[in-house]
């Protein structure tokens, strides 16, 4: 009997899609327009940022041109491990303390069902623009009295 294949992504196919998706959103792109850019339809670059469809060579050089990286800079240090599958900080790439932190703690989740609830709480908060806690991003101003 065939062993039944895991539905979720491996995290280097993860690791290696958000990294596109951070590289294509700095440049502004959607998914349709990095999509008419390499041929495919929108369904197939959003499948390759999720992780879900592995990315030939081919497509790699192509979707490396298309978001104006070399491929050493979309994959980076991607093969030293499964679970440090972080980008290094460069001046060339939009990665801080931040990302790396988080893109190595979305690499090691294994269902397909919580990574998609992470991009979406992600996204809900960056359309938010507020802390976690719900109040404005801006600094809190000093009451009357104190110093």
């Amino acid at each position: 009997m065939a062993e039944k294949e895991n539905p979720s992504p491996h995290p280097l196919n993860a690791a290696l899609g958000l990294r596109m998706q951070l590289r294509r959103q700095a440049l502004g792109l959607t998914q349709r327009q990095l999509a008419n850019q390499l041929r495919v339809t929108y369904q197939v670059v959003q499948q390759y940022e999720y992780g879900n469809t592995r990315i030939s060579f081919y497509r790699l050089v192509r979707i490396a041109q298309a978001l104006r990286w070399r491929v050493a800079d979309l994959v980076g240090d991607l093969d030293k491990s499964a679970h440090a599958a972080t980008p290094q900080k460069s001046a060339k790439g939009p990665y801080d303390c931040g990302v790396a932190t988080l893109l190595e703690a979305y690499a090691s989740i294994t269902s397909a069902k919580h990574r998609h609830g992470v991009v979406d709480l992600a996204r809900k908060f960056a359309k938010a623009r507020t802390t976690p806690l719900g109040s404005s991003a801006l600094p809190l101003k000093k009451k009357k009295g104190t110093s």
